[in-house]
């Protein structure tokens, strides 16, 4: 309960709304208690304005990272050998070797980054990995994984729509994120025989 009452106080600082976490603190004990220092009315006004303030918040976040996205989606599609497809950036960073088909086992390690540089989470550092058929991939990564070969690597730049849109996922993606996505086939394997 504690680390969700943390998980909230992050979240709403991320929206721009700061809470005095001793405060909580004290509101949980009352509860607890069943004294209550703000009537119902009082209480309501109260997660009123803040609905309000977050709403504001988040709304002013997400056109400033839609303008920021967009500048860095024009960036990216400057360099060099950038294809864009299907509403989604890519670029193949190194091709691979070896042929891979739509049925072929593809495991991946991806890193999940925003604009900034901001890490939100990196397969490879926390050894993990994905397997599954190529064609079963997201049409995100499916299509630009396709332009590879065993062993390649590309980089996605996904606009928001195609990404976490307006909502985000708080506290770590803020709404109308562009993403970067690493992107690197570790290993393929023929779909094995039935």
């Amino acid at each position: 309960m504690g680390s969700e009452a943390l998980n909230v106080l992050t979240t709403r600082r991320t929206q721009g709304v700061t809470v005095d976490a001793d405060l909580v603190l004290q509101g949980i004990e009352d509860a607890f208690r069943g004294q209550l220092r703000l009537g119902e009315q009082e209480r309501n006004k109260a997660l009123f304005d803040v609905s309000q303030q977050v709403f504001q918040n988040l709304n002013k976040i997400e056109q400033k990272n839609i303008s920021a996205g967009k500048k860095y989606q024009q960036a990216f599609a400057r360099k060099k050998d950038v294809v864009f497809k299907e509403g989604v950036y890519s670029r193949v960073d190194y091709p691979g070797k070896g042929k891979i088909s739509g049925n072929d086992l593809v495991t991946v390690v991806i890193k999940e980054m925003l604009t900034d540089g901001t890490v939100i989470n990196d397969m490879e550092a926390k050894d993990q990995a994905l397997t599954q058929k190529l064609d079963a991939y997201p049409p995100v990564f499916r299509e630009p994984l396709k332009r590879l070969q065993n062993h390649g690597s590309v980089t996605l730049v996904v606009p928001p729509e195609k990404a976490y849109g307006s909502k985000g996922l708080p506290p770590k993606i803020p709404p109308g994120a562009t993403m970067v996505y690493s992107v690197r086939i570790v290993d393929s394997q023929p779909e094995p025989a039935k």
